[in-house]
């Protein structure tokens, strides 16, 4: 049985964030206490089935 793979597209300057994202990326901006956009990403991806997670990102320094 073949798994199911998802990806996270982490790309951008995250502009209209800002000014969240002057120190971090987009991606790991908690919502919630020690619960960042990723991780709710990466929690509706298992609950879908995906099997496995690519995480495209892209850093600018």
């Amino acid at each position: 049985m073949k798994k199911t793979a998802g990806m996270i597209l982490c790309g951008g300057m995250g502009k209209r964030l800002r000014p969240l994202t002057e120190e971090i990326p987009k991606t790991l901006i908690e919502i919630q206490d020690n619960y960042t956009i990723m991780d709710k990403q990466l929690a509706e991806f298992k609950n879908a089935g995906v099997g496995q997670f690519i995480i495209n990102w892209i850093f600018r320094g």
